[in-house]
């Protein structure tokens, strides 16, 4: 009795599959006739080839990601750091600085000749005060999203062939993300993970290239075809909790213990090799302060770094005290607008003068 019943199925999802085929087609086609009347080509790739060449990051296999020489428009340098390029070996008449640090040192929501290593760079090389006369070269070595983790690993494995005379740590606002979330690990492995960039395969590749219905239907499942969203990429349970909510029931005494190793092996690993360092406050605007613990947590960590230059005799450039209350200078709670920047580095370069530091007079 059943067997008359199957030329009938077969036949019912013959039909339903041409409706389906049909609508698919004609979709396709309305989309290319959208493209030519919006002065598109109708017939060409709709985009590049998608992959990690569009993110501002690549992987690393031991910093988990660095910056991306081949990502367009943030004037990242072959050699991985934002600014101009310049040789590894150091030319002669050279004291070059580094500045290590996350995206306040980057200077994210800026071009980076506003950032203010650059500017610091103008200031020391505009300044009649050399002695004897030196060129300044100073490196923007910060990478958003890095805490005093990666930059160790980043001073130790890279920027030592930079054959650097002095580096500037600016770093706590990435830290103090970790240390207060829930489940706190010293290794930061709490937060942290591997990259995780999804490969996409040649038949998706070509789809997204070619077909503008899978195009709209699908883009959004695509990391590498959205804004590089960090978090996506390099942190724990990030499809779910893109910004795991930090615990603000007191300081974690345990995580800034952490930090303050981490900057412990910054500073030995720098004067192993012959590179001065400079410890520096971290600044943020109170008014923009996203959270309701991040100003006691960034408090007590400035208040430790002051007290680690007075026990190893480091010289310690004070930015919280005199930046903290000028709201003005600040494009969120931590990142520095340009006049930020520039006050900055004015601060950094006066107070470097004051103390006699990079052989300024």
């Amino acid at each position: 009795m059943a067997t008359p019943d199957r030329p009938r199925r077969s036949s019912t999802f013959k039909r339903i599959s041409l409706f389906v085929l049909t609508l698919l087609v004609a979709g396709e086609l309305a989309l290319r006739v959208v493209d030519a009347v919006q002065g598109r080509s109708p017939f060409g790739a709709q985009i590049a080839e998608p992959g990690t060449e569009v993110l501002r990051y690549k992987p690393h296999p031991f910093m988990g990601y660095a910056l991306n020489p081949a990502y367009d428009g943030q004037d990242i340098n072959p050699m991985g750091l934002r600014g101009e390029a310049v040789p590894k070996k150091k030319p002669k008449g050279v004291y070059r600085i580094l500045c290590v640090g996350g995206s306040t040192t980057y200077g994210s929501h800026t071009p980076a000749e506003q950032a203010y290593p650059a500017r610091l760079q103008e200031f020391l090389n505009e300044g009649p005060h050399k002695q004897p006369p030196l060129r300044y070269e100073v490196l923007n070595c910060g990478v958003p999203g890095y805490t005093t983790a990666e930059s160790l690993v980043n001073l130790s494995l890279r920027l030592l062939e930079f054959d650097a005379d002095a580096m500037i740590i600016y770093h706590a606002i990435n830290d103090a993300r970790l240390i207060q979330v829930g489940g706190f690990q010293a290794d930061y492995s709490h937060m942290r993970s591997s990259w995780r960039f999804p490969e996409t395969s040649p038949l998706e590749s070509a789809l997204l290239r070619h077909c503008r219905l899978y195009y709209r239907l699908f883009k959004g499942s695509y990391p590498s075809l959205q804004p590089a969203r960090l978090e996506r990429l390099v942190y724990v349970d990030s499809t779910e909790h893109p910004h795991p909510a930090p615990n603000w029931k007191g300081v974690n005494t345990r995580g800034v213990r952490a930090y303050l190793r981490n900057l412990r092996n910054l500073i030995a690993v720098a004067q192993e090799h012959g590179i001065a360092p400079v410890l520096t406050t971290f600044a943020a605007s109170e008014e923009h302060l996203v959270g309701p613990g991040y100003g006691d947590v960034l408090a007590v960590m400035n208040r430790w770094v002051r007290q680690m230059a007075t026990n190893k005799t480091l010289p310690l450039i004070e930015l919280a005290e005199s930046l903290d209350d000028q709201p003005g200078l600040f494009a969120d709670y931590v990142h520095m607008n340009a006049d930020g920047f520039m006050a900055q580095a004015k601060l950094i370069y006066q107070q470097a003068r004051k103390q006699g530091l990079w052989r300024l007079r």
